[in-house]
């Protein structure tokens, strides 16, 4: 299992539960691990690269296939799981969700949409998060941001930090309910704090 997951599973598996949105999901290892291991009704995977998301639904049908071979088996993933591309920030919608993943995306939304462009992220994601709904976040540390060839013009316009997104997502109705370090995490991801906030009041001056 991904060690963040291995993480919530240890230390709050009911955080993650109902029907879900996993922002930024890549290749789709996350979302299906999410249907695997967690007591789920549905997941979304969206990512903003249509490559990546054909190649997820090609590994989800890989994966259901080695499902079927197995002896039993009860789980079907195409009943829970669908994916799409779509620019988050920008595509409209009214979906409500229980749980939602935002995992090692933020630095990206950041310098490509700049302060903004994050400030954007968080209101979206409280406003799509049932009342006592679950936010999964990770955030890339402020150093990460330079650490590869990235816009460095973008990098230095920025006025937000990384350490700045718990008073917004505050400021727009989530509370921090538990972060940790998973112990199984290698390279950048060690030094990756996973959070869990939840939807527990109308936002409120959001910054």
């Amino acid at each position: 299992m991904d060690p963040r997951l291995d993480l919530l599973k240890e230390k709050w598996s009911s955080a993650i539960g109902g029907n879900c949105l996993d922002i930024g999901c890549n290749q789709g290892t996350v979302t299906m691990q999410t249907v695997l291991h967690f007591d789920i009704d549905s997941i979304v995977g969206v990512d903003i690269d249509r490559a990546l998301v054909k190649s997820a639904v090609f590994e989800m049908r890989m994966k259901q296939n080695q499902l079927d071979d197995l002896e039993g088996n009860q789980i079907d993933l195409f009943s829970k799981i669908s994916f799409r591309t779509e620019d988050y920030i920008h595509s409209p919608s009214n979906t409500k969700y229980n749980t939602i993943l935002c995992l090692s995306l933020t630095k990206w939304v950041h310098v490509q949409n700049g302060d903004e462009g994050i400030r954007l992220l968080f209101q979206k994601i409280s406003e799509q998060l049932e009342e006592g709904g679950h936010l999964i976040l990770e955030a890339q540390p402020w150093k990460s941001y330079t650490r590869y060839k990235m816009d460095k013009a973008m990098v230095q316009k920025l006025t937000l930090q990384p350490t700045d997104f718990k008073a917004i997502l505050e400021a727009h109705g989530l509370q921090l309910r538990f972060e940790g370090k998973p112990v199984k995490a290698h390279g950048g991801f060690k030094e990756r704090q996973l959070q869990v906030f939840q939807k527990t009041s109308t936002p409120n001056n959001p910054t």
